[in-house]
């Protein structure tokens, strides 16, 4: 008796609106995210609690691993070859070798379980930083050696450009660009990471939460921690692409024309 026999429309309105991933979804875009089983309360509330936590550890921890990986493949890249770059490689790999949670139980027993909760964050951050800073730092390298030897890197020294000015200017503003693409992946990558950081560092962020979601089966707030990570993730490519037109004049020259064939 609870059968209802439905047309085509009335099928495809029902199959997306009268499920209950249709449900959630509708729920979803007005800012109902359901409610977490632990403690009985929603998960919109608690990701407003959360999100600001990890948000600052992620975002601080990629903006600190591009800000040191960038100058170390200049470095490793310009001394190719040299002491400095085996160095910089033996450094870099060592760090990339040591797990999240590894580093972050050095640290933890290092400061002491008493450590106020600012030094317990810089300590996340930097375990954070650490663990993207080779893949990005040896990314840059490649990129910059690379465009160290096109013609117009060769030509702007054999002017007589000054060495800084080649490596800045006309090297790292090209060399720069596949390494922004990164920054997409960076941001999912460092959620997982944090995960386990926030729980060695009892930080009480998302990832902290994730983790007591995982041991109680909370699916309502797993579902949400998803659409958020999959949110940030999509935004954080969207303003890599964008960027691009800032740090590559041909490729906002190239968005110039298209506009005006298609005007």
């Amino acid at each position: 008796e609870d059968y209802v026999a439905l047309d085509a429309g009335e099928r495809i309105f029902a199959t997306l609106a009268d499920t209950r991933y249709g449900r959630w979804l509708l729920g979803a875009l007005t800012g109902e995210l359901g409610t977490v089983t632990r403690d009985g309360e929603p998960a919109s509330q608690k990701l407003v609690e959360c999100a600001p936590v990890t948000l600052a550890l992620t975002l601080s921890a990629m903006l600190l691993s591009f800000a040191i990986a960038v100058p170390v493949g200049v470095i490793g890249a310009r001394r190719r070859g040299k002491r400095v770059d085996h160095a910089l490689a033996g450094v870099l790999f060592l760090l990339y070798s040591l797990p999240n949670f590894f580093l972050a139980e050095v640290l933890v027993h290092a400061v002491g379980a008493s450590a106020s909760a600012g030094l317990r964050a810089v300590l996340a951050i930097a375990v954070l930083t650490a663990s993207s800073l080779a893949t990005l730092s040896r990314f840059q390298r490649a990129s910059m050696i690379d465009v160290l030897g096109q013609d117009y890197v060769r030509t702007a020294r054999a002017k007589g450009v000054r060495e800084w000015r080649v490596l800045v200017v006309h090297a790292l503003r090209n060399a720069i660009v596949p390494t922004v693409t990164l920054a997409g992946v960076q941001l999912p990558f460092l959620f997982g990471a944090a995960i386990v950081v926030e729980e060695v560092f009892q930080l009480p962020g998302m990832g902290y939460e994730t983790m007591r979601a995982v041991e109680s089966h909370d699916a309502a707030w797993l579902v949400a921690t998803v659409l958020v990570v999959g949110i940030g993730a999509t935004l954080t490519l969207l303003a890599s692409d964008i960027a691009y037109g800032f740090l590559d004049p041909r490729i906002r020259e190239r968005l110039l024309k298209t506009r005006e064939v298609s005007e």
